[in-house]
């Protein structure tokens, strides 16, 4: 019975092992991703406009897919 419980929660121990991993590793990498970002939106939003948001959260989403896989 216990074995089935492990098979159940083995996504959930990884995910949560990768993460915590994954965040203490690199908090300050993260931290650094942020500002840039926030910084890059600032200047776009003052240049471009209101369609800055929007390219800022597909370019996030890229270099994530990409940080993850």
């Amino acid at each position: 019975m216990s074995n089935q419980n492990k098979e159940k929660n083995w996504f959930k121990d990884f995910t949560l092992d990768f993460l915590k991993e994954f965040v203490v590793g690199n908090i300050i990498a993260i931290i650094i991703f942020f500002v840039i970002t926030a910084i890059v939106a600032y200047v776009l939003n003052v240049i471009v406009g209101v369609t800055a948001v929007l390219a800022i959260f597909i370019i996030i989403c890229v270099i994530l897919f990409f940080l993850f896989t």
